[in-house]
Formats: structure tokens, sequence, C-alpha cells
């Protein structure tokens, strides 16, 4: 039972993907053994890793239960901003969170954004094992002139019309002004990297994620647009095969009847998706240039998931009409050559550099 409890925490400390692929490297390492005397060398090896990790393991838990005094947030950001903030500001693996009637452990505490605080945990009361990711707001007060609770209630109160598209974390437990308490996926990937750093993959797996990436993309062709929706807000999960979108603020669906202009144009992906990668990647010429490559593959996969909504004749997240205004036919066939036309430059740009 203590070897057992020891895996547990080993497996909460690395995260379950990271421990599985230690343990399978490893006995791959033995099963590869040239000889008898390499495959012993093997074992004492990992023999020598198994103890170093029980007693990293028993340590953790030791310092754990040291900082396990529980803590309440509940009702403290209106009451109490200040205790709020110092509060947050303790939070640390082992304490445990009260939320009305729910207990969390906290795991480790993970980088977050300008407006979230973000916390792996675990429920206290045994039901679920998993770790899961808590979101709570970083402080009382603002910021760009919008309370920080705000932030957390337009993740909440957007994320059922989002949920829909299959791209974004599930949701189990959320109180509005509190908490939210979504799935844990695993961001192999940042979009940064796979746009910016295409060389550090495989042939093989860029492929494999550009699949995914205009899967994910026509998924988002209900949205008129996502707020804050940027690059570094979209990941890949390897074990999943497919990219999430981790946060975002207030959504506006597409629907009705729109104008060609709005078919086209009025997108997720544009320059505000790029923002605050294009200043820090995009000097160079062959960054931009991939860039602008993938910004087109999403625009391309998203339109394609509108048309496949005209061919239906309703938004499938709202369930409401969706077609072109009748008059707007000449308008629909310019904008599409024009459309054609900037792709055909583009490829050719592409072709010439060598970028597939």
């Amino acid at each position: 039972m203590l070897l057992l409890k020891v895996d547990r925490i080993i497996v909460k400390i690395l995260g379950e993907q990271t421990f599985r692929e230690l343990i399978f490297v490893s006995f791959l390492k033995v099963l590869q053994a040239k000889s008898d005397m390499d495959r012993i060398n093997y074992m004492s090896k990992i023999y020598l890793l198994k103890q170093l990790f029980f007693i990293a393991a028993l340590i953790y838990e030791v310092i754990c239960s040291a900082n396990s005094e529980s803590i309440t947030l509940k009702g403290l950001y209106f009451e109490n901003p200040q205790g709020y903030n110092d509060s947050v500001a303790s939070l640390v693996p082992g304490k445990i969170l009260e939320f009305s009637s729910l207990k969390f452990k906290i795991l480790s505490v993970l980088t977050g954004g300008n407006t979230t605080k973000i916390l792996r945990v675990a429920r206290v009361d045994g039901t679920n094992e998993r770790s899961v990711i808590l979101r709570i707001p970083p402080q009382s007060g603002f910021f760009r002139e919008i309370p920080y609770l705000a932030y957390l209630n337009m993740f909440i109160q957007n994320h059922r019309l989002l949920s829909k598209t299959g791209f974004v974390p599930s949701m189990y437990f959320f109180a509005l002004d509190e908490f939210a308490i979504v799935e844990e996926v695993n961001p192999d990937v940042s979009m940064v990297d796979f746009v910016f750093k295409p060389d550090s993959f495989s042939k093989r797996r860029l492929k494999e994620m550009e699949k995914g990436i205009r899967e994910f993309a026509k998924a988002m062709a209900p949205f008129r647009r996502i707020g804050d929706l940027r690059m570094d807000q979209v990941f890949y999960d390897q074990s999943q095969k497919k990219w999430f979108l981790l946060d975002w603020t207030e959504t506006k669906l597409l629907d009705g009847k729109v104008t060609p202009r709005e078919l086209f144009a009025e997108n997720c992906f544009d320059m505000d998706f790029l923002e605050k990668t294009v200043l820090q990647f995009g000097s160079r010429f062959g960054n931009r240039l991939r860039m602008y490559q993938i910004l087109l593959l999403m625009r391309n996969a998203l339109v394609s998931g509108r048309i496949d909504m005209l061919q239906k004749g309703h938004n499938p997240i709202s369930g409401k009409i969706f077609e072109i205004i009748p008059d707007s036919t000449k308008i629909y066939e310019s904008i599409q050559h024009e459309l054609e036309g900037r792709q055909t430059i583009l490829q050719k740009c592409a072709r010439i550099l060598g970028i597939k």
C-alpha cells in the first residue's frame, strides 16, 4: 500500500503522461540490452531511480502535510479584497482550498496569464483521484479597466457554446464569482512553437499537427468572434492528437442572413490572433511568410466550415438560420476571386522558399 501511495504521489508530481513514458522507456532499455550484464546494469539504475523517487515522494508528502491548512476564499473577493489578495498569494502545494461544499488540495501552481490564477488540484474527498485545473481571479481589482472577476465569469459563461466545438477543455464544476474546475490537458506544443519553430518537429508530426489545426479552425466557423483568441492560448495535446483553446473572454456567433464580407472577413483568425507573436517572432522574412501561410490555412478551413453551414442552412451551435443575402451574389463572386488570387500568390511565395 505504501508503494502504491508513493506511485500516486510521483504521478501527481510528474504528471500521468510523463510517468508512463518514464516506465515505458526504462523497460524498453532493459529489453534492448545486448548482454545479461547490460541488462543487470539497466535494472540496477532503474532500482536506484525508484529509490530516489521514493525518497523525493516522501519528502514531498511531508512538505505538503506541513502546508495542509485549509483556506476559504468564498466571499473574500467582495467583503475583504486585501484578505483575498493575501490568501491567493499564500497558495502553495499542499494547502486545502474550500469552495462551498467542495474541497481541493493544491498539487502545483501553474503559470497563469494576466487575468487568472491557475492551480493543479485534486478533490480532497477522494471521489476523483485525477488531477484537474482550478481557475480563480489572481487578485481583486481591475485589469485594463475590467474587474478580474469578470474575466472568470466570461470564461464560465462562454464555455457552454465553445464546448460544442470539442476543442476546449471540459468543465466539471464552477461557481460564478468564485471558481472554475476544468479538464487538465497536456499542452505539449504551443501554436507559437508550431508556427515559428517548425524545425523542432519531424515531418510526420508537423503533418499531424497541420491536420489538427485545420480541424480546430473549421470547428470555429460558427463564431464571428472569440475574445482574447491568440496564438499563445492554443496548445496541442499529443495524447489526444488535437489542439485546444485554453482561455477566452466573450464570444459572438455568426448566424442569420449574412453578406459575403461577413462570410469571409468576419473570422477569429485575424491580426489580433497574431497580436503578441508578430512582434516577438515575426521580424524574419521566413517566419512572417510561414505565419501568413498557417493563417491562410486556418482561414480556408474556417471558410470551408461556413460553406458547410450554408449547405445545411443553419449555425450548428445556435441552431439559427444561416444564409447569404440573395442580392449579393456578384459581390460574393468578386470576393471569392480576390481570395483565390491572394492564395495563389502566397502559395507561389511558399514554394519559392521551400515552405510546404
